[in-house]
């Protein structure tokens, strides 16, 4: 073969005689794959024992229960590395370590007794060696509160710096672990503590602080007797709470006075309330979580919290007053709802067809704050609730007042008349009482809207000055049941009006509150409108809030989502754009709310106010029933921080619904805004 044709066959055919790959390289990727396998399997084997180890775990005999969590807590077996979340009724056993982040906290049920564990704080459990039915707990940092049950036999001890605190049955007790060294506090009770080479027995109203050496430091201090640390009241009434503060100095003039703080807020930013004392002191905050402080001569001494939960807000949502629910042949299934208690462990309802409640036809208990009933009879029922709490909690709980509804047969003329076409009127409420600023006036049907023609009510229905829901009736599933409204219509989007889904309405939160939004057709007072209903849970703490905003797109992300700390929303809509030249060429603006007797703030953001105080007005509402609210430009205030500036309405850049610090009260609350306008 020439030359030439030996250049071709190398150029055509590249693999011709070409070397083989150099034998370094095949070890290096058999090394690759070798490796690759190996790490699966270890990863297999690690999720074997692991599964293996929960399954274990589920044999084991817990040493109690998490009964309340706040945010982040967590828990670390006693045989792992791995740190797992711990939720509400999780069960703790011997060797676990509990973690407390910073604003958290965390309650269990050990033998009976109640461990609130603080923020910041570390603990282990584990069972005592001594053979006896006790729990010990090591405090490795942190403070934690003890109250021990009634059982003498049972119990709680704790071993806090080499030191073991044990409480007898029916002792209360503070403890903290720092740097510095160690507190113990005795609120109520006695207790016992052991150290190397000393015992000391302790009674209510004592304290004992050591260093990290174990030497006892005479500081001044106070021990707070009453309340107990992180105690939970019961509100069942529009009366406050009357909590009563008693404690004893050690280290202090006994007829020194002492002051004690109520705040919304760990910082005492925002403090409510204050009062002085020798040795005791009440004070009388609304519904919410409080810290507390004792201090004397600038001197903090104790410090602490308590909630008050208000329990008369579980009021009656569906059916409202007066409702109607006809039926052709089977009788309907009703929804019963109600407002939902913060911390409530249960919900007791009750309905009879007799008005004083005695031997009820229903009497169900739920964990949610909604129940519905099969097949209601005809006649005319009676219901109410009442919300259940933890032991826990210091106080009683009542019944609602009762709410009324009539389940109806129709007849065969009446069945005739009423088609899908012309649906029964809706029922109404009455008006809340006035508020400052946001003026509240009785609300009239609008006469030039034409109403739905309703079937003629019975005596007991509702009358027509008054605000619209539909109960919510399961269909019938054979023939379909009648309800008392027609049902909602679909969203209308229709640009240049306030509530509509072209609008442009968004939600807007805190970080750990929440708000939900919706937009759709109701009956109303016979009248069909198009209702904006917004739907939160407000959480506690200084900085909170949730609702609604309808505000110029560019301000809203650069403004209320992008300088504001903490700030969430969900919204995604677009503002139209002629909404906002409306409100700034308008007087003020006027609407119709149905809420559920809590106060909102509607807020008018302005581009000259840059630190969030926002001028507005606080509107009243009543549980149930509508309110017609007319707000003048020129009678906005502004909230209690910020800088104070003028009103200036060329600047504004929306509307604000929400509830936040400014509104007394938190957890879940709803609106129903309707027939908004400007003038």
């Amino acid at each position: 073969m020439s030359a030439i044709e030996t250049a071709s066959t190398h150029k055509n055919n590249p693999d011709v005689n070409s070397p083989r790959p150099p034998r370094r390289k095949w070890l290096a990727d058999a090394l690759v794959i070798v490796l690759c396998v190996s790490g699966a399997l270890f990863s297999l084997n690690l999720f074997r024992l692991d599964l293996f180890q929960s399954i274990a775990s589920q044999n084991k005999k817990p040493m109690g229960t998490v009964t309340v969590k706040y945010n982040n807590v967590q828990r670390r077996f006693s045989d792992r590395v791995i740190w797992g979340r711990l939720t509400v009724d999780s069960p703790v056993y011997s060797g676990d370590l509990i973690r407390v982040a910073g604003y958290s906290a965390a309650t269990l049920d050990i033998n009976d007794g109640v461990i609130d564990i603080n923020e910041n704080s570390l603990i282990r459990i584990r069972a005592s060696s001594d053979g006896e039915d006790r729990v010990v707990i090591d405090l490795d940092s942190g403070s934690l509160s003890i109250t021990c049950s009634d059982a003498a036999d049972k119990g709680v001890t704790l071993n806090v710096m080499g030191c073991v605190i044990a409480p007898t049955a029916k002792t209360t007790l503070s403890v903290s672990a720092k740097e510095s060294g160690m507190t113990v506090q005795v609120n109520e009770g006695i207790a016992t503590i052991t150290g190397d080479g000393y015992s000391r027995s302790m009674d209510s109203g004592e304290a004992l602080i050591l260093d990290t050496e174990g030497v006892e430091q005479a500081a001044p201090a106070a021990v707070v007797t009453l309340p107990r640390p992180n105690a939970r009241f019961i509100k069942n009434s529009v009366e406050p709470v009357n909590i009563r503060f008693m404690w004893n100095t050690i280290n202090i003039d006994q007829r020194a006075r002492l002051r004690l703080e109520i705040a919304a807020g760990y910082n005492f930013t925002r403090i409510v309330q204050t009062a002085e004392g020798v040795n005791s002191a009440n004070v009388n905050p609304g519904a919410g979580i409080w810290y507390w402080r004792l201090s004397y001569q600038d001197a903090v001494l104790s410090s602490g919290q308590f909630t008050i939960v208000d329990a008369a807000m579980s009021a009656p949502i569906s059916p409202i007053q007066n409702s109607l629910f006809n039926y052709k042949e089977k009788p309907p299934s009703v929804r019963f709802e109600w407002q939902p208690v913060e911390g409530a462990s249960y919900y007791i309802l009750e309905a009879s067809l007799a008005p004083d409640m005695i031997n009820p036809s229903i009497n169900k208990q739920t964990a949610v704050a909604s129940y519905v009933e099969p097949g209601m009879e005809e006649g005319t029922w009676y219901w109410r609730v009442k919300p259940v709490f933890s032991s826990l909690y210091e106080g009683f709980t009542v019944f609602s007042q009762a709410s009324s509804f009539r389940v109806e047969k129709m007849n065969e003329s009446a069945a005739a008349v009423q088609t899908a076409d012309n649906p029964p009127a809706a029922q109404a409420l009455s008006e809340p009482e006035p508020i400052p600023a946001a003026v509240s006036k009785p609300v009239k049907s609008d006469k030039s809207a034409k109403p739905a023609k309703p079937v003629t009510p019975p005596a007991s229905a509702a009358k027509p000055n008054s605000s619209a829901s539909k109960p919510e009736v399961i269909p019938d599933p054979v023939i379909p049941s009648v309800s008392n409204t027609p049902p909602p219509a679909a969203p209308v989007s229709t640009p240049g009006v306030f509530i509509s889904s072209a609008a442009g309405w968004k939600t807007l939160f805190n970080s750990s509150s929440t708000s939900n939004i919706s937009i759709a057709g109701e009956t109303i007072d016979g009248i069909e409108r198009e209702v904006l209903t917004i739907k939160i849970t407000l959480s506690g703490g200084d900085a909170r809030w949730a609702g609604a905003t309808l505000t110029d797109d560019a301000f809203f992300a650069k403004v209320l989502i992008g300088q504001t700390k903490g700030s969430r929303t969900t919204g995604t809509a677009v503002t139209d754009i002629n909404l906002i030249p409306k409100l700034v060429n308008a007087n003020g603006v006027r609407f119709k709310a149905l809420g559920d007797g809590k106060k909102w703030r509607v807020y008018f953001p302005t581009s000259n106010v840059t630190d969030g105080a926002y001028h507005g007005v606080t509107i009243s509402t009543q549980n149930g029933q509508v309110s017609a609210i007319d707000i003048s430009f020129d009678k906005l205030d502004q909230p209690n921080y910020g800088s104070r500036i003028r009103f200036n309405k060329n600047n504004l850049k929306g509307i604000t619904i929400e509830r936040n610090t400014e509104t007394p009260g938190t957890g879940a609350s709803a609106i129903k805004v309707f027939d908004f306008e400007v003038f």
